[in-house]
């Protein structure tokens, strides 16, 4: 069922295409890995991650903290790559790093788009923070899990102890 509608709608949709902070048709939480990258996290692609080989997010995390490529087609990194030389091709990467605690990146929060393009100033440092902060979600989340793990094992000893 489609929510209801505000009164001010149209108000909050202008406001909402105002900020227009990436206007990208796609975005990604990339996780790189061994041999693949997946996507944690994805709006306007349907595939769920891809081989090492075309993996832009590869070329991110041995790089500084961010990275941009304006023309992947004219770039020596991509222009070889799969998702670039097809039929429905990325000719825009930016990508910012998913970095633990100890500066190791784990993977990109990255933006895409089908034509070449040029983030500005505000949209670099807003791809930047958003992905510290899905970092920090992605911690978080680690460390719930091993409370839980840490809970039972606690739970497990007292009821040993009792039934001793």
């Amino acid at each position: 069922m489609k929510a209801s509608l505000i009164e001010q709608e149209e108000m909050r949709l202008a406001l909402l295409r105002g900020y227009n902070i990436f206007d990208v048709p796609i975005s990604l939480i990339s996780l790189v890995d061994e041999d693949r990258q997946w996507f944690k996290a994805k709006v306007g692609i349907e595939i769920p991650g891809s081989t090492i080989e075309n993996s832009i997010c590869a070329h991110a995390i041995s790089g500084d903290d961010y990275l941009e490529i304006g023309d992947t087609s004219k770039d020596a990194r991509t222009d070889t790559n799969e998702f670039v030389t097809g039929d429905d091709s990325i000719r825009f990467y930016a990508g910012a790093l998913l970095e633990d605690g100890n500066n190791l990146p784990l993977g990109t929060l990255c933006v895409l788009d089908k034509k070449p393009r040029e983030l500005n100033d505000f949209q670099r440092r807003a791809l930047q923070t958003l992905a510290n902060q899905a970092m920090r979600q992605i911690e978080l989340r680690k460390a719930l899990a091993d409370a839980e793990i840490l809970r039972k094992e606690v739970d497990h000893r007292v009821k040993n102890s009792l039934q001793s």
